[in-house]
């Protein structure tokens, strides 16, 4: 396997090659990069990965390399759609489905639409090989109980993908603490805010005019160090309802399964939601550690 390559010291004129290899192999002891590898060989001999991700920010818990590498294996799974507007969650079920097949789902209240999926798929192989990858407080741990008990199967969930570049939106979630971007939470709270419709925040907060994001975080906390913390303890708490707008447009349910159908139901619609929601604009997609791309660049030239 070319995961093995960078592990030893390489052979050759000059110490370039010997000194290359005792870099990656440096930072393959980082736990960060052993829980990448782990996954990549989980997603190698699995049947299917589902790939889960919060209704709310979707993409920001998307890792696109996993699309090319895993292919049909691979299963988009939005959960938690009752955090969300259905009309939202039907813009991010089409958008995810035209890179591959996709289920909106409230994990909580019912994963019907996977379990038909993959029964159909057990006609064809009695035993399938279920991996479960995503990041922090999604939902993975619902679901796999629920296949458990369900199909009589033991998916497996892989390790927290610790690989991941913290930003705003994650903590937004609370899939990870605040205190993982202490060091720039003021200016992770003015990004996350800048990137909303002004009208949405001004909707949520009460307030008629809006200038920048300074103006929310002072009706939050009036101590700029601690608003941040509140601000994303109230998102990831619900006490401030958000979801992010989708590249696609489409809102219409044709085309798919009746068990899928029902699944929107757990999303209300927006005006069926008693309390306004932030739109968040422009999300930030998962993105690797930068200190880990040297090592996975380096695997990349030794695998061709």
């Amino acid at each position: 396997m070319f995961f093995d390559k960078c592990s030893s010291k390489k052979k050759g004129k000059g110490g370039d090659k010997t000194d290359k290899a005792r870099r990656i192999a440096e930072t393959m002891e980082k736990i960060e990069f052993k829980n990448y590898i782990d996954n990549l060989k989980n997603f190698n001999t699995a049947d299917f990965v589902l790939l889960v991700v919060d209704a709310r920010i979707p993409l920001s818990g998307h890792y696109a390399p996993y699309d090319g590498l895993l292919g049909d294996h691979l299963l988009i799974v939005i959960n938690k759609i009752d955090l969300a507007p259905r009309e939202s969650v039907i813009s991010w079920f089409h958008f995810f489905n035209t890179i591959t097949h996709t289920f909106a789902i409230c994990a909580e209240k019912s994963i019907d639409p996977i379990i038909e999926y993959l029964e159909n798929a057990k006609e064809k192989k009695s035993q399938l090989d279920i991996v479960i990858t995503g990041i922090n407080n999604v939902g993975k741990r619902t679901i796999q109980s629920k296949l458990k008990a369900a199909m009589n199967i033991s998916p497996k969930i892989t390790k927290p993908w610790d690989w991941v570049r913290p930003c705003s939106d994650l903590a937004a979630i609370g899939a990870i603490p605040v205190c993982a971007i202490a060091d720039n939470r003021i200016a992770h709270a003015r990004d996350f805010l800048s990137r909303c419709s002004i009208f949405s925040i001004m909707e949520v907060f009460g307030i008629t005019f809006y200038s920048e994001p300074d103006v929310v975080l002072r009706i939050i906390d009036q101590k700029k160090t601690t608003a941040p913390y509140v601000l994303f303890g109230r998102l990831a708490e619900q006490k401030y309802l958000f979801y992010t707008a989708s590249p696609s447009n489409v809102t219409e349910v044709k085309d798919i399964s009746n068990s899928q159908k029902r699944s929107f139901y757990y999303s209300k619609t927006m005006d069926q939601h008693p309390s306004p929601f932030i739109c968040l604009g422009s999300p930030t997609p998962a993105t690797i550690l930068p200190q880990l791309v040297p090592a996975l660049e380096q695997m990349a030239a030794e695998k061709n």
